[in-house]
């Protein structure tokens, strides 16, 4: 926070200007408020802005973040599957290739 003030010896007028910015929830949004008081003899006048900005670019960066993860541990698995499936057929081709060899062995042989 940060204030200042100020008098006005023509006028009489004294002012007090106070200002502070409040970030919050990790950068969502933040708080900015200006707050003066005016006086004038035995009147005080107050005028009060509050603005609150909100960023939703964390919040599209965190979705974005999440997605390409998933996006990429989904991939990851669709490949580790292909793999497994790759790995069964060719597995089983050596089997049967083996089996055939074996037979025309057998065959030879006797």
């Amino acid at each position: 926070s940060t204030g200042s003030s100020g008098i006005n010896a023509e006028y009489g007028e004294k002012t007090l200007t106070l200002k502070s910015e409040n970030i919050n929830a990790a950068s969502l949004f933040s708080f900015q408020e200006d707050i003066v008081y005016k006086g004038l003899g035995a009147q005080t006048s107050l005028q009060h802005e509050a603005k609150i900005r909100f960023s939703a670019s964390r919040l599209v960066d965190d979705a974005a973040e999440n997605w390409l993860f998933n996006r990429v541990s989904n991939a990851a698995c669709d490949g580790l599957r292909a793999m497994d499936s790759i790995i069964d057929k060719v597995e089983a081709e050596m089997q049967s290739t083996l089996q055939s060899v074996g037979r025309t062995l057998d065959e030879s042989i006797t």
